[in-house]
C-alpha cells in the first residue's frame, strides 16, 4: 500500500479541483481536436519585456488541454514556440511526477522492457491495472474527466514520447526534430516556419529512449551497432534517428508528420500558389491521359502538387501510388492502390526501393502511375518505359526550371536519350521563394518533338502573378492527336474547366472528397454539373444530401407515359377482377362438394346403426374414402384440417402493386 502524508493529500485535493475547473473552463470554449491556429489580431500584444506575442491557439492531445503561444522574444533572431498544458499548476505536475516515479518503480518499467516487443502487452495491461489504483489514492474524489485526463498524461509520460508526443498532436507543424539534449526541440510551422520550443529533453539517455520506443513499435532497434533508424509509424509520420557519435553533438530525432489535412486545387488556388487557367490546362492534360513531371527544389511543394493534381484523375482508372513517406491522399471513391518502400533489416535483407515497385506496378494493370521521386538512372529508365507502354505516369523532379530538368535527364548519371523526352507532354516547375518563403508554381512548360522544353506559362515574382508567355506548340497538338478535338474545342473546354474551378474556390469546397466528387461529377454528367456552375448554385456534395418525398413533382412523366400506366392499371384491375369470379365459383363447387358428403356421413351413419354386414362397411369406408381422395385431387391447396363450412380466401389477396412516389435529392 502507498502512504500518504496529510500534506500531500491535502495538495492532491486541490490538484484534483484544480484540473476539474480548468478542464471545465476548457470545454466550455467548444474547442476542436487539434484546432487551426487562430487568426492574429492587428493590434500587436507586448507584455512588459517588449516580446510580441504573434499568435496563440488551443488543442488536445487525446483528453489533455494544450494551448500554444508564438512569441517573439526580444534580441532573439527566432520566435519561440511555447507549449503549455492547461489544466496543471506546479503543486499538479510535482504530485503527477511522483506518482509516474511510482508506477515505474512498480511495474518495474525497465529499457528492456520498453524494448522488446514480446513484453510489450505484458507492461502496458499491469500499468493499466496500478494507474487507477494510484489515481485514487493521490486524487481522491476526482470526477470522470479528471480521471481520463490524468490517464492520458500518466500514459504519455511513462510509455510514450513525453512533451515530444503532445507536440506531434498539433496539425500545424510539419516537422519536429530533436538536436541535442543540451537544446530545446524545434519545430517548422506552417505559417511561421522554423520554431524554437520550450521543450527540452532530460539527457542523451532519454533521446535514445524515445528514439527506442519508435524503433519498437515497428519492430526495429538502434544501438551503438546499428546507430541509424528510419521508421514508418501508423500514422504515416515518418522517423529518423541517429545516435553519437555519428551525431556529434548528441543523439537525435526527426519526425516528419504525415498531413492529415491534404492539399488541394481550392488551396492553391486560394494562396495563390496557382491561376486558375493554369490548373485548367494542367487538368486538360491530365484528363485526355498525358504524362508529366512536377520539377521544383527542396521544399518547393512537389509532391503536395503531386496530390493536388491526382485529384483531377477519372473515377474509372486504377491508380497505383508508389512512395517512400506515404504522402498522397486522393478520394476514398477513387481505384487507388498506394505502395510504400521498405527499409532494410538488421541483416541488410528486405529492402524494397521504388525501383523494385515501379517495375512490379506494371504487372496491376494501372492506367495512372505517380511515383513520389524520380532519383536513379534504373527508375528514370522504368518509368520512361512505363510510359511508351501505354501508361500514363506522373512523378516528381529534383531540378529548378524547365530547362534544368531537360539537362539533368539527358545528362549522367542518368542519360535518358533526347529522343525519348517527348514521351514527358508536360513539366511543371514548382517554386519557394527564399526570401518571402512563400510557394509558387513557377513554370509550365511542353516538350517539343526535338526534347527540347518550352514554356508556356512564367511566375512574375515581381508581380506575383503566373502569365503566359507563348502559345503551346505540342501540348494541343497531342490532345487533338488522341481525341480529335480542334483547338476552339480545346479553348472551350478549358473555359468550362476555369470556370469549375473558381466555383470550387467561391463555394469553399476545399476537402479532398469534395474536391474529387466536382471532378468526378464534371467527367460523367458534366451538363448537370455547369447548370449548378453557372447558376451559381450549391451543389449537393454527399454530406449536405437529405431524401425526402416531393409534394408535388416537378418533373412530371409525360401523358404518353401516363396513359400507358392507366392502361396498364385497368388491365391489372380486370385481372383482380377475374380472379375473384373464379374464387367465387370455386366456393361454390366446394359449398355442393360438402353437402353431397354430409349427406354420405349420414347414410353410413344409418347403416352402421343396422348392424350392416362387414362387407358393406368396408364398401361404404371406401367410397367415402375415394370421394376424400378425389377432392384433394381436384382442390390440393386446401388442407384437411380446414372447416368444411370455412371459406379459405387465400386466392383472394391481390397481388402487390409498387407504386412508390420517387424520392429527389433536396440540399
Amino acid at each position: 500500500m502507498i502512504s500518504i502524508p496529510k500534506k500531500t493529500e491535502k495538495k492532491s485535493k486541490h490538484a484534483a479541483s484544480h484540473i476539474h475547473a480548468s478542464i471545465k473552463k476548457t470545454s466550455k470554449k467548444d474547442k476542436k481536436i487539434a484546432a487551426a491556429p487562430k487568426k492574429s489580431k492587428d493590434s500587436i500584444v507586448q507584455d512588459q519585456n517588449s516580446d510580441t506575442i504573434l499568435d496563440t491557439y488551443d488543442f488536445y492531445s487525446e483528453r489533455i488541454p494544450l494551448t500554444v503561444t508564438i512569441i517573439k522574444k526580444h534580441g532573439e533572431f527566432v520566435p519561440t514556440y511555447s507549449l503549455q498544458i492547461s489544466a496543471i499548476s506546479k503543486t499538479t505536475e510535482l504530485i503527477l511526477e511522483k506518482v509516474r516515479l511510482e508506477l515505474i518503480r512498480r511495474v518495474s518499467l525497465g529499457t528492456e522492457d520498453i524494448g522488446d516487443i514480446k513484453k510489450t502487452d505484458l507492461v502496458e495491461d499491469k500499468f493499466n491495472e496500478l494507474i487507477g489504483i494510484l489515481i485514487d489514492k493521490y486524487f481522491p474524489d476526482s470526477d470522470y474527466d479528471t480521471v481520463n485526463f490524468l490517464r492520458s498524461y500518466l500514459k504519455i509520460n511513462s510509455l510514450g514520447l513525453g512533451n515530444i508526443e503532445l507536440l506531434m498532436s498539433d496539425e500545424t507543424l510539419e516537422e519536429l526534430v530533436i538536436n541535442q539534449a543540451s537544446e530545446p526541440a524545434w519545430v517548422y510551422h506552417k505559417k511561421y516556419g522554423w520554431l524554437r520550443t520550450n521543450v527540452y529533453l532530460k539527457n542523451e539517455e532519454q533521446t535514445k529512449h524515445y528514439a527506442s520506443i519508435i524503433g519498437r513499435k515497428v519492430g526495429r532497434q538502434i544501438t551503438v551497432l546499428t546507430p541509424l533508424l528510419d521508421a514508418h509509424l501508423g500514422t504515416g509520420d515518418r522517423v529518423n534517428a541517429t545516435l553519437s557519435p555519428v551525431s556529434t553533438n548528441g543523439n537525435t530525432i526527426t519526425i516528419r508528420k504525415f498531413s492529415k489535412d491534404p492539399w488541394t486545387i481550392t488551396k492553391f488556388i486560394k494562396t495563390k500558389t496557382i491561376a486558375p487557367e493554369a490548373a485548367a490546362l494542367i487538368w486538360t492534360a491530365i484528363q485526355y491521359e498525358l504524362s508529366a513531371l512536377i520539377a521544383g527544389g527542396t521544399a518547393s511543394g512537389k509532391t503536395s502538387a503531386l496530390n493536388v493534381f491526382a485529384n483531377f484523375f477519372p473515377p474509372n482508372q486504377r491508380i497505383i501510388s508508389i512512395e517512400d513517406t506515404r504522402e498522397i491522399v486522393l478520394p476514398k471513391f477513387l481505384h487507388w492502390v498506394p505502395l510504400n518502400t521498405t527499409l532494410p533489416n538488421a541483416e541488410g535483407k528486405g529492402e524494397i526501393n521504388m525501383g523494385d515497385l515501379l517495375v512490379n506496378s506494371l504487372r496491376m494493370r494501372p492506367d495512372r502511375i505517380l511515383v513520389g521521386e524520380v532519383r536513379r538512372k534504373r527508375e528514370t529508365e522504368t518509368l520512361f518505359e512505363a510510359i511508351h507502354t501505354g501508361h500514363s505516369v506522373y512523378a516528381t523532379f529534383h531540378a529548378n526550371s524547365a530547362k534544368e530538368t531537360v539537362e539533368r535527364l539527358t545528362n549522367a548519371p542518368l542519360d535518358v536519350p533526347s529522343i525519348m523526352l517527348p514521351a514527358i507532354s508536360l513539366v511543371i516547375v514548382q517554386f519557394r521563394n527564399r526570401r518571402t518563403g512563400k510557394r509558387r508554381t513557377f513554370q509550365i512548360a511542353e516538350i517539343m518533338p526535338g526534347g527540347e522544353a518550352n514554356v508556356i506559362m512564367q511566375y512574375d515574382i515581381k508581380k506575383d502573378v503566373l502569365v503566359q508567355v507563348s502559345k503551346s506548340k505540342a501540348l494541343y497538338d497531342n490532345i487533338s492527336l488522341f481525341t480529335g478535338m480542334s483547338d476552339s474545342e480545346i479553348s472551350k473546354e478549358l473555359e468550362d474547366k476555369v470556370k469549375v474551378l473558381n466555383y470550387l474556390v467561391d463555394k469553399n469546397i476545399a476537402d479532398v472528397d469534395g474536391v474529387g466528387r466536382i471532378v468526378a461529377e464534371y467527367y460523367t454528367n458534366k451538363d448537370g454539373l455547369m447548370k449548378y456552375v453557372n447558376g451559381k448554385k450549391d451543389f449537393p456534395l454527399a454530406s449536405q444530401l437529405t431524401l425526402e418525398v416531393p409534394k408535388e413533382n416537378p418533373s412530371q412523366p409525360t401523358k404518353e407515359v401516363q396513359a400507358s400506366a392507366s392502361k396498364s392499371d385497368k388491365k391489372e384491375d380486370k385481372k383482380e377482377e377475374n380472379k375473384k369470379e373464379d374464387a367465387k365459383k370455386e366456393d361454390k363447387k366446394d359449398s355442393k362438394e360438402n353437402k353431397d358428403i354430409k349427406t354420405e356421413i349420414k347414410t353410413i351413419s344409418a347403416q352402421t346403426t343396422e348392424s350392416p354386414k362387414p362387407e358393406a362397411k368396408n364398401d361404404a369406408h371406401a367410397k367415402s374414402e375415394s370421394h376424400e381422395k378425389e377432392k384433394h385431387e381436384k382442390h390440393p391447396e386446401k388442407s384437411h384440417t380446414t372447416p368444411l363450412n370455412k371459406k379459405d380466401t387465400s386466392k383472394e389477396k391481390a397481388k402487390p402493386r409498387f407504386s412508390f412516389p420517387l424520392l429527389h435529392l433536396k440540399k
